[in-house]
């Protein structure tokens, strides 16, 4: 989802903050930083590598559950379910909406146990 890539983006700039990555200062993020205090210890242990395996792995996971649940409900699988009865354009001005946040990673986290 937007959101669980917003939260990627954000360990990925928070964990640059912290490792004095070069050309990032202050980035911006998402979500309110200290949203992650939880995180931090565990961004300032591992390595970019690292970090990028576990946020792809959580990726993947999530997009496993969400495939799981969609067979559950009888949504059609391969893609995202319309809505029911939406018409295109319905959902178009929905998916549309503006989170009024910065900007979002292009890999999903969302799930911050285990980080």
């Amino acid at each position: 989802t937007v959101e669980e890539a917003a939260r990627a983006y954000d360990k990925m700039m928070l964990w640059c903050e912290l490792h004095n990555t070069a050309g990032v200062k202050g980035g911006i993020t998402n979500y309110d930083p200290s949203e992650y205090e939880k995180d931090i210890a565990w961004l300032q242990q591992v390595t970019q590598d690292e970090l990028i395996e576990a946020l792809r792995s959580d990726g993947r996971r999530q997009a496993a559950h969400r495939m799981l649940r969609q067979k559950r409900e009888g949504a059609p699988s391969g893609g995202r379910n319309r809505g029911r009865g939406q018409s295109r354009d319905a959902m178009s001005e929905h998916d549309s909406g503006d989170m009024g946040r910065g900007r979002a990673g292009s890999v999903g986290s969302g799930d911050d146990s285990g980080m």
